[in-house]
């Protein structure tokens, strides 16, 4: 994908899905999401980020490299203490993979970011208690 017009379509088909407990928690840019809400309420958090390492720069690497980057950004959000809930970007085309994501509980937009910049992608989602999922640009 070259331009950002079809980055944007892809990133609007992609279905953001969270494996909870009892049940997946699918998340799309703009639509609410009740369960989500449920989630964030139980463990009193108000804000959220989905993220991955996988792929930076919508270049695509190897399973075993995209494992590994995959991995070490589990353990910094674990070291900065957030409550992970693992997932995946399910594309909306049948040509492209999955990819191995993490929901992360009571961060911050700011943060988000960051952690979006240091794992090179071109976006996140994010988003708050009751708001709508946003695709945040972060290249």
């Amino acid at each position: 994908m070259n331009s950002r017009d079809e980055l944007q379509r892809a990133y609007l088909d992609t279905t953001f899905v969270a494996f909870a407990l009892d049940s997946e928690i699918r998340i799309r840019v703009g639509q609410q999401n009740t369960a989500l809400n449920d989630l964030l309420r139980k463990h009193g958090a108000s804000t959220w980020a989905f993220i991955t390492a996988y792929n930076p720069g919508s270049v695509l690497l190897d399973s075993s490299e995209n494992e590994q980057r995959q991995k070490q950004l589990e353990s910094d959000l674990r070291a900065c203490g957030y409550v992970l809930i693992l997932g995946a970007g399910e594309p909306g085309t049948n040509d492209s993979p999955a990819e191995r994501s993490v929901l992360v509980l009571g961060m911050e937009r700011g943060e988000a970011e960051g952690f979006g910049r240091k794992y090179e992608q071109n976006a996140i989602i994010f988003g708050t208690e009751k708001g709508f999922p946003e695709l945040l640009w972060i290249q």
